[in-house]
């Protein structure tokens, strides 16, 4: 029975072959079809698992090929050109081709990102930015800046802010009365004592970073290149000789000749070329090689910008300020002697200007204190913080703000007349009151003998940031000046010009309400009529 029943089934299971598959029952048809699937997902999916582990790896080796952040930067910053000639590859699976068109679908194309240019106003809104602050500048006139320092800038500290470090560290700093704060401070590593007298100025609206820093004296000069290996700078801005009035205003931290080397805190430094066809600006190319790195710096030397006063070129601080962009991932060093004054003025210009460029209105009083809470009394005089709005007004001028707005133009020139003929009065007063001191052989006081220097600023209760006073010069230097000082201010007595100028300033001093608040500090140089630069070009050879 068992022999017979087993032959059954295998009859059965023969007819059921020899079947025709239309005869075939929906059952097994069913489970044949779910066989035949199974296989081929499982097929499909391995071959999918094939082609995606060789993409990785061919992912991995262009990767490798093409560096770090190529494939990040192709992605995000893709233009719609590219991104519409970009074709998914044909070897992605079907969900791989649905997550990398989902990817695309959220990136961020760079032609609908806003283009904003950081050197020069380039739409309608920045311009009218620029205008209403000039509006609002040249309805205080110069008188009314100067009021404006004494009243809201003079004695301004920052609150929370403390000197501990400053304290611990006097033998490391120039000037006893020129704080530097710790917040900003810039900390040395790797050393025995982590002090130097420099302070960060960057977030916004900068474009780049800044290190505000003191002259390097011949004690700091190692402190200063370890600073800068560990910084990794990019341009070096020196606004200051090294020898100023017959003082030591800055070490000389550099080899001066080309081809000559210097060796600081194992920093071995080679001169590679210099550049003095700029009539205000001296272009230094350095190298610096240290024990696990090796930077090119520029080094960019002022002139002739006097302590305590403003130089006469109003268009030299855009051209530095435009190499300084060019290097955003690696911060700028700025320093004159105190690291305060003419440093300041650098920095609270480029301030100012990308707050213009942003646009958000400029309040540049508020300004310069947010600028003060990064580097303590920066912007030192009443008449520096003039210059800083004489830059901004040239700038202006300079990218054609004022094109077609003939009432803003006129007040330009009148500003710029009132600019020109209180630094004129200014310079001939100190010449005159120094004139007789001199040809009676005695010397002359502080305030006389050195033009541009301001009385010193009360001590304040927090910081104690009062001002360095210059000593007067030498009394042989001075005799041997006397003829031809008064020679000079004889001269400049007679000439219509002159005449002219301090008629204004005396109508000005006598008819305004401003006129009382007229600032002590000198000017060395009378500005000059300078010619345009292209600022949109960064010209560096443009007259000043």
């Amino acid at each position: 029975e068992k022999f017979e029943r087993m032959k059954a089934r295998q009859q059965n299971a023969k007819e059921t072959r020899e079947k025709k598959p239309g005869q075939e029952s929906g059952s097994n048809r069913q489970r044949r079809k779910k066989d035949e699937d199974s296989s081929s997902r499982r097929n499909r999916r391995r071959k999918n698992k094939e082609k995606f582990e060789r993409n990785e790896e061919e992912l991995q080796k262009k990767k490798k090929d093409r560096g770090r952040f190529a494939h990040f930067i192709d992605d995000v910053f893709m233009s719609v050109r590219e991104f519409k000639r970009k074709k998914i590859p044909d070897s992605l699976s079907m969900r791989q081709r649905k997550k990398e068109r989902n990817r695309r679908n959220k990136i961020i194309l760079r032609d609908t990102i806003p283009k904003i240019s950081h050197d020069v106003p380039s739409n309608e809104a920045q311009k009218e930015n620029i205008c209403k602050f000039l509006s609002e500048i040249f309805g205080l006139g110069v008188q009314g800046l100067l009021q404006q320092y004494q009243t809201y800038l003079k004695t301004y500290v920052p609150p929370d802010v403390t000197r501990v470090a400053f304290d611990k560290n006097m033998e490391r700093n120039r000037y006893k009365d020129v704080v530097c704060i710790d917040q900003t401070r810039v900390i040395l590593r790797n050393t025995d004592q982590d002090y130097i007298h420099a302070s960060y100025v960057r977030g916004e609206p900068f474009v780049n970073q800044f290190i505000c820093t003191q002259g390097p004296m011949r004690g700091t000069v190692n402190d200063f290149w370890i600073m800068v290996m560990q910084e990794r700078v990019s341009h070096i801005f020196m606004l200051c000789n090294v020898t100023e009035s017959g003082k030591s205003r800055c070490a000389q931290y550099w080899p001066p000749d080309v081809g000559g080397t210097a060796e600081h805190a194992g920093v071995v430094i080679k001169n590679l070329s210099v550049d003095n066809d700029d009539s205000t600006l001296v272009l230094t190319k350095l190298e610096a090689e240290g024990r696990d790195e090796h930077l090119t710096i520029k080094h960019v030397r002022w002139k002739n910008w006097p302590d305590k006063g403003v130089p006469s070129s109003v268009f030299a601080p855009f051209r530095m300020l435009k190499m300084a962009r060019q290097s955003t991932n690696r911060p700028t060093v700025v320093h004159c002697s105190a690291g305060i004054g003419r440093t300041g003025c650098i920095v609270a210009t480029e301030m100012a200007v990308q707050i213009l460029l942003t646009p958000r209105p400029l309040d540049l009083v508020r300004a310069i204190q947010q600028l003060r809470a990064m580097r303590m009394s920066c912007v030192q005089t009443d008449t520096q913080f003039v210059y800083v709005v004489r830059c901004l007004l040239a700038y202006a001028m300079t990218c054609g703000v004022l094109q077609n707005r003939p009432a803003l133009i006129q007040k330009a020139a009148k500003f710029e007349a009132e600019y020109e003929a209180y630094f004129a009065a200014k310079s001939a007063d100190t010449l005159a009151d120094a004139g007789p001191k001199i040809a009676e052989g005695t010397k002359p006081s502080i305030e006389q003998s050195n033009t541009g220097v301001e009385e010193t600023a009360k001590k304040s209760p927090q910081l104690g940031a009062e001002q360095n006073v210059d000593a007067p010069k030498q009394n042989a230097e001075t005799q041997k000046m006397a003829p031809d000082v008064q020679k000079a201010i004889a001269e400049k007595a007679a000439t219509p010009d002159f005449i002219k100028l301090s008629a204004e300033v005396t109508k000005a001093n006598t008819e305004s309400p401003r006129a009382r608040g007229t600032g002590e500090q000198a000017l060395t140089t009378r500005p000059e009529t300078e010619a345009q630069v292209d600022l949109a070009n960064g010209c560096t050879n443009a007259p000043s």
